[in-house]
């Protein structure tokens, strides 16, 4: 690709693609297309114009003396094309820099959240164990105490039907004197029972 710009405002006035490097009758061609449409002819262009044909092997009417100063011109704008491009790449570089530092802090950041998230984690997890522990250890406290109550209840049962056992025959005995003493016939003695103690 091939543009023309003006050299002193730096703004491009035309600009064409080439399948390969132009020739010097191409770029001539160019600036004369770029030139007429303007309004003017080649030979009416400024000395920068002129300047520039001639670096790319034009026919223009210059003399030496405008050739050594279009090309001293040419050797300014070039040193300052480098320095700005210099300038750019320095910029490049120093925002690449600023960048990876600022993708380092960034994941030093994201390493430190991500060593208090675990720890967080890892505390809950201890409190769900010691928890888990409690639970555990009040569940087996509460089975034994339900077996002891159990066994409480069964020794508590086993005492009451002895005592009616004990109660039924006492009933009996006395039920037996009663009828006894109604018929006159004599009453045999009740044996005593002893009770157990609790």
């Amino acid at each position: 690709m091939a543009c023309v710009f003006d050299v002193f405002s730096r703004m491009p006035l035309a600009a064409e693609t080439f399948t390969s490097e132009p020739t010097a009758d191409e770029i001539t061609t160019l600036f004369d297309r770029t030139a007429q449409r303007l309004g003017r002819a080649v030979s009416d262009l400024p000395w920068h114009w002129h300047g520039i044909l001639s670096l790319v092997g034009g026919s223009t009417h210059m003399t030496q003396e405008e050739r050594e100063e279009s090309r001293r011109h040419f050797g300014v704008l070039t040193e300052d094309l480098r320095s700005q491009i210099q300038q750019v790449a320095e910029g490049v570089t120093a925002n690449g820099e600023a960048i990876r530092r600022s993708e380092e802090h960034t994941a030093r950041e994201l390493a430190a959240v991500r060593a208090e998230t675990a720890a967080g984690f890892a505390a809950v997890h201890t409190e769900i164990a010691a928890v888990r522990s409690e639970a555990d250890a009040f569940r087996v406290e509460t089975t034994r105490n339900f077996a002891a109550v159990h066994t409480e209840f069964a020794a508590v049962r086993s005492e009451a039907e002895a005592f009616r056992d004990e109660t039924a025959r006492n009933f009996a005995a006395v039920r037996s004197e009663m009828a006894s003493n109604r018929t006159g016939a004599p009453v045999p003695r009740r044996p005593r029972t002893r009770r157990r103690p609790n």
